[in-house]
This record gives C-alpha cells, structure tokens and sequence, in this order.
C-alpha cells in the first residue's frame, strides 16, 4: 500500500521501489504484481507494465476488473487500439460503473474519430460521478509524463467532456 499511497503523491520512483519491494517479499502476490504495472503504467514505462499485469492474472485466474483496466491502460498508452478497446470493454462487463475503464474508452474512441461512442461513454461518466471535470482529473492524475496527461485530457475534451 506504501507504494500505492506514493504513486497518489506523484513520488514514481518511490511507488516502484516500493512495489517491486512487496513483489520480491511475496512472489506470488497479484496484488504487488497488479499494482506495479499500474505505478508503471503512470510512470510512462506502460511496455514493462503489460508483463507484470499479466503475471498478475496468472497468479488469480479470477482475477478482479482492477487487472483488466491495468492491461488496458497499458494498451490504452501505448496506442494499441484494438488491444485496448477489447480489455476496457471486458473491464466493464465485470464492473459497468468503473469509472477509470469509462474514461479510457471515450479517449481511445475519441482518438479512433468514434465520437458517437466517445460521447456515450462521456455520458455514463456523469451519470456515475456528476461532478467529474477535466480540471479535477487534471490535477489528480499522477502521470509523471506531461503528455500522457495531456493526452488523457485532450482526449477526454474530444469526446465531449467539460
């Protein structure tokens, strides 16, 4: 949870030292694995984050949406479309109220010009958290590269959201 707690403070490094630490401590922890990529995925290395998330899976063959949405962040970051669309709609078939797996979706439609889909998306955004903003989003989001955030927001904005 140190690493977790870091990555919300914007502290990467101390997030992945910490992580890859509980990872080492407990080889078969899903969660150490699952959490790491996901610090990773933050930390703009979403290439290494895609084998510890499916080392993650490995480990809990009934593993939680949570993995899902890491794998597809990943996708998500690495403009893997297709890869993406896939395991965020997956994500949602297992949790339909995952708000994370709902933004990345309005973004990758918004980038693939389905604005159609990338509003609907954007739709159910608010009706899960009406008070969703770009603003709030952008000053929570701890990407530690300005153009992911960027992107993230730029893709969002696209898709119709304010």
């Amino acid at each position: 949870m140190l690493g977790w707690t870091s990555l919300w403070k914007k502290q990467h490094d101390v997030a992945i030292a910490e992580l890859e630490r509980a990872a080492s401590l407990d080889p078969n922890s899903e969660w150490a694995y699952g959490y790491l990529a996901e610090v990773l995925n933050f930390a703009g290395r979403p290439d290494e984050a895609i084998g510890f998330v499916k080392k993650a899976m490995r480990l809990d063959p009934n593993y939680p949406p949570w993995l899902v949405f890491n794998l597809a962040h990943s996708y998500s970051l690495l403009r893997r479309y297709d890869d993406a669309i896939a395991a965020l709609q997956d994500t949602l078939r297992r949790n339909p109220n995952f708000l994370p797996a709902r933004r990345w979706l309005a973004v990758v439609y918004a980038e693939l010009g389905r604005e159609k889909e990338a509003r609907a998306e954007v739709a159910e955004i608010l009706r899960i958290t009406p008070e969703a903003s770009l603003e709030r989003w952008r000053e929570r989001m701890p990407y530690k590269n300005q153009a992911d955030l960027e992107r993230f927001i730029a893709g969002l904005r696209r898709a119709g959201m304010k």
